[in-house]
């Protein structure tokens, strides 16, 4: 959220909504876009908003990481803007992560001690080495049979997964993107996200229609 001097409430996570605020001495008020109607209010702590911390930027995370984990090796190189690109299995994906004034990367609180950064939370407990440069490496791209862009209608929402040959992959809406294999009848899905381990599902082609653990369907 970013709040800006003209009264914009600015809130992006893969869609962008503007909404108005104001502020008195113990909350920031929510309001709706045309008029004084109070969305909702998020509470000031010691001069902080509770829940959320300022966005800023870390130099000693500049540089390329590297974590090996179940013979497989994952790098990010890291931006101190905030921008970054993910590279494992001969495939590479750009992304965003947000550096905040408590020591937090994308939420998770971050160390760093003689070129190793470790991530520690109830969810993320790594350590990466820096290195100098990224080891390419083979696997991308998969069946190609999963080529392309695939759709699911659920609730009127439509989710659309497009699998691209050069290993990466896209889903819509939400802009998340990453890296994927198949090995068989598994399907793997790398995310950015400084866990290297997969999401690994059973999947089937049919023609047109993709089927993912045996009831999630997407078709052309």
């Amino acid at each position: 959220m970013e709040l800006k001097s003209n009264g914009d409430a600015v809130f992006t996570s893969g869609d962008t909504i503007t909404l108005k605020y104001c502020v008195d001495s113990d909350a920031v008020y929510i309001l709706a876009p045309t008029s004084n109607l109070v969305i909702f209010s998020i509470g000031i702590q010691d001069g902080k908003l509770s829940g959320f911390s300022k966005p800023t930027s870390d130099t000693s995370l500049a540089g390329i990481w590297k974590l090996t984990k179940d013979e497989q090796d994952c790098y990010w190189n890291l931006k101190a803007d905030g921008k970054g690109t993910f590279h494992t299995l001969g495939a590479s994906v750009a992304f965003e992560f947000t550096v905040t004034e408590d020591k937090k990367i994308d939420g998770v609180p971050y160390t760093i001690s003689e070129d190793a950064l470790t991530l520690s939370s109830e969810y993320v407990n790594v350590t990466l080495e820096k290195v100098t440069s990224v080891t390419v490496g083979s696997g991308a791209g998969g069946d190609a049979r999963l080529h392309g862009a695939w759709k699911m209608t659920q609730g009127g929402q439509t989710t659309t997964y497009t699998f691209n040959a050069n290993g990466t992959w896209v889903q819509e809406p939400g802009s998340y993107s990453g890296i994927w294999k198949t090995d068989g009848s598994n399907l793997s899905i790398y995310s950015p996200s400084f866990d290297p381990s997969p999401n690994v599902v059973d999947y089937t082609v049919s023609g047109s229609t993709l089927t993912i653990n045996g009831w999630v369907v997407y078709t052309r």
